[in-house]
């Protein structure tokens, strides 16, 4: 049986409380696997989802039988929370399991939440990803499993389970970046920075392409290679690094291979550092014209892909190649844009609350644990149910009330 609504919004920030008076524990043990900077942000967004529930009360109206959620390597704190503990209030059991990379962690991060006592039908599995699945995708009953990590994964595990579960999917999105000839440089410098830099550049909100007007090219790397001067990269037990290590040998040496293919674009000014021993990238850029073909690949990685282009009107060869439009994420726009506000008119693609301006997208309040997330391309963010397949930004207790406890009614 499901709490009652005001007993759900009540637990939840009890649970808050409680974990504002573990910060401490939680920060230092989430800071053996990331910066203290991403570390005391997603502390924060788990806060704020936490207490602000009420914002969802009308969705935890009655209880799901089982929730299955695959995690994603970043944010785990903020990840668990959306994906398995506010779940866990409409559903009589969560099955959760981390990524390989993460099981150190979250066997320490697991002593501290005290799951046992605040969310019991929480449970976190350290099996390997096909016995997980094999356990758990012929259970009866109404079932949703949420997907966060790569499109491809998404849809392999998808077919797994079938039509008769409910598939919540986080895929990958373009979040381009346009710094148009009428922006504030020293606020889109700023901005890029967070974004591109935050967990090593592998977030979500990253974006693929730094897309920067060719009037204000020149300045705007000038203001950025000044502002990458105080960027400290190390270990993540220094508070002051911005940059730390990658945690997977495999990853780092691709990123170090496609620079390598790139090497004729490298910035000269921000030269290629690596430390294999360390697993550590230092911040850098690709410098390469829009007109030599726009970059759709996302790289999890401290690379800034800059992009100069011509008129307003040629940043169409970037939104209209099909490569785009099929990971369709968030616009971030420093100053005014013409053709991106035709956009926002004519492209299912981008409705206005896809576009955010002069400011980066987690600063915008866009990505929050109570507020629909992910973008409009068929592979960034969807929903599966029966015979439907439904685009667009996904938010787990919504979409669990409005096709399983509602029984699709509102689809």
């Amino acid at each position: 049986m499901a709490l009652p609504q005001a007993d759900v919004i009540a637990h939840a920030k009890k649970y808050g409380n409680f974990l504002i008076s573990k910060k401490e524990a939680l920060i230092s043990t989430l800071t053996t696997y990331e910066t203290h900077h991403v570390a005391n942000d997603e502390f924060s967004r788990t806060i704020d989802t936490l207490q602000h529930l009420e914002e969802n009360q009308d969705f935890f109206k009655d209880a799901i039988d089982k929730v299955i959620s695959f995690l994603p390597i970043n944010q785990p704190l903020y990840a668990f929370t959306c994906f398995a503990l506010v779940p866990s209030l409409m559903a009589q059991e969560v099955f959760v399991r981390p990524p390989v990379i993460t099981h150190t962690l979250f066997t320490k991060l697991a002593a501290v939440l005290d799951l046992g006592q605040f969310f019991p039908r929480v449970h976190i599995s350290y099996q390997e990803r096909r016995s997980f699945i094999e356990e758990h995708r012929n259970t009866a009953g109404n079932i949703a499993v949420i997907f966060t990590g790569k499109s491809e994964n998404a849809f392999a595990v998808q077919k797994q389970f079938g039509e008769k579960v409910l598939f919540i999917g986080n895929g990958s999105s373009h979040n381009p970046v346009i710094v148009t000839e009428t922006a504030d440089l020293n606020l889109a410098v700023a901005g890029v920075i967070e974004v591109q830099l935050y967990n090593q550049g592998g977030d979500c909100a990253a974006p693929n392409a730094i897309l920067v007007a060719e009037g204000v090219y020149e300045e705007f790397l000038a203001r950025l290679h000044e502002a990458l001067h105080d960027i400290k990269t190390g270990s993540f037990s220094d508070p002051e690094v911005m940059v730390g290590p990658f945690h997977d040998p495999k990853h780092f040496r691709s990123i170090r291979a496609f620079l390598a293919e790139e090497r004729a674009w490298l910035d000269p000014l921000t030269p290629i550092r690596t430390e294999e021993s360390k697993l550590l990238i230092e911040p850098a850029a690709i410098l390469k014209p829009l007109a030599e073909g726009g970059n759709y690949k996302e790289l999890y990685a401290p690379i800034f892909f800059i992009q100069k282009y011509g008129r307003d009107t040629e940043l169409a060869s970037y939104f209209e190649d099909s490569r785009y439009a099929l990971h369709a994420g968030y616009i971030t726009v420093y100053g005014k844009s013409a053709y991106i506000m035709n956009l926002t008119d004519i492209s299912p693609l981008h409705p206005p609350e896809s576009v955010i301006y002069n400011t980066h997208l987690h600063a915008s309040g866009v990505e929050r644990g109570v507020k629909p997330y992910g973008g409009y391309g068929m592979n960034s963010s969807f929903v599966v149910f029966k015979d439907r397949y439904h685009i667009g930004p996904t938010l787990p207790q919504r979409d669990i009330f409005n096709h399983l406890i509602t029984k699709d009614t509102k689809s």
